[in-house]
């Protein structure tokens, strides 16, 4: 019962983890980086694989973190746009 307990509390930890990382303004995201970063290299990540997870983290979620939505976008880059409506 207890070993029961234990994965579902580590279930739990992971997705709150991951909620908390994916709807993280990405300026903290950026400096959480490079600890992640140093972290991993410690437990014997490749450099390759450190440099590749630390572009997978940044690049993930919150806005601000990337530009080709256009979400973070002023009004006034919006305004130049055309509406298109489909039926």
């Amino acid at each position: 019962m207890d070993t029961q307990k234990l994965i579902v509390a580590v279930i739990v930890g992971l997705a709150i983890a991951y909620a908390l990382w994916r709807f993280m303004p990405a300026a903290l995201k950026r400096s959480l980086i490079a600890p992640l970063s140093g972290m991993s290299r410690g437990m014997g990540l490749s450099e390759t694989r450190v440099r590749q997870m630390a572009q997978k983290l940044e690049s993930s979620g919150a806005c601000g973190s990337c530009d080709s939505c256009k979400a973070c976008a002023t009004p006034a880059e919006h305004a130049g746009r055309p509406l298109h409506l489909h039926k």
